[in-house]
């Protein structure tokens, strides 16, 4: 089993380190700060950190991507993987391929929590063959990279299936909101007969025909308006109004 390294190096990818520096610095790591992925990419071969520390809130940054590239490089296989995020959601994509995570605000007692262990366990990376050249060619381990490249393209199609659906899901909104405008409209004419003939309605009361016309009329326009709301309520279930009762039919 190897030892641990007492002075591990860590490489901060994201904003300037701050309270992680100091708590790194503190317990004798050497902390290396990628402003960017494509800086952390070259940083990380350089300096082969055992582990890496990455703000996923960094503009131009593909997780998954870093995540790959990290594990497929020889000098950060093996390291260990801490995300910093403002939304315990945020890492779903790789939280199987990491060591832990930092919620924001982070405070010391998360670091000590968090990272303790992972620069406890902390092992040198190990040191190129010598006598064997190291391959550039991206031929060398082919089942891992195949691996990960089916992985990649499998999580590509599930994204891609599920922005499908959101897609249909806001045509089909789309068009149960242009059939409520539609009802609204509908909803207009009857609703100015109702209102009409209910302030005609006390004038006609002296002739008893006026007054039974009113009332037939305001009786049918709302059963119109009854029918309109059920439509509405099938577009939208649960959440129309409830349909007025339409008058009875039984005359005076």
């Amino acid at each position: 089993m190897p030892q641990p390294d007492h002075h591990p190096t860590v490489l901060v990818i994201g904003a300037e380190p701050g309270l992680i520096g100091e708590f790194l610095a503190a317990r004798s790591c050497q902390v290396v700060h990628a402003p960017s992925g494509a800086d952390a990419v070259a940083l990380a071969q350089r300096h082969r950190p055992r582990l890496v520390i990455m703000d996923l809130d960094l503009d131009n940054l593909d997780p998954y991507e870093m995540t790959i590239d990290l594990e497929a490089m020889p000098e950060t296989r093996g390291a260990a993987i801490v995300t910093i995020v403002s939304d315990p959601e945020d890492d779903e994509a790789i939280r199987p391929r990491c060591r832990g995570r930092l919620v924001r605000p982070v405070a010391e007692d998360d670091l000590a929590t968090v990272l303790a262990p992972c620069l406890e366990s902390a092992a040198p990376a190990p040191a190129p063959d010598g006598d064997a050249p190291v391959a550039c060619t991206g031929r060398a381990d082919s089942n891992g990279h195949g691996a990960d490249l089916r992985e990649r393209i499998e999580r590509l199609e599930m994204e891609l299936a599920r922005t499908q659906e959101a897609l249909a899901s806001l045509y089909e909104q789309q068009l149960s909101l242009r059939r409520v405008a539609h009802l609204a409209e509908e909803m207009a004419q009857p609703m100015t007969l109702v209102m009409g003939y209910a302030e005609m309605l006390p004038a006609d009361l002296s002739n008893l025909g006026a007054a039974r016309t009113d009332c037939d009329i305001i009786a049918e326009q709302v059963k119109r308006m009854a029918r309109t709301l059920s439509l509405l309520r099938r577009i939208a279930p649960g959440h129309g109004p409830p349909a007025p009762r339409a008058p009875a039919e039984n005359g005076p």
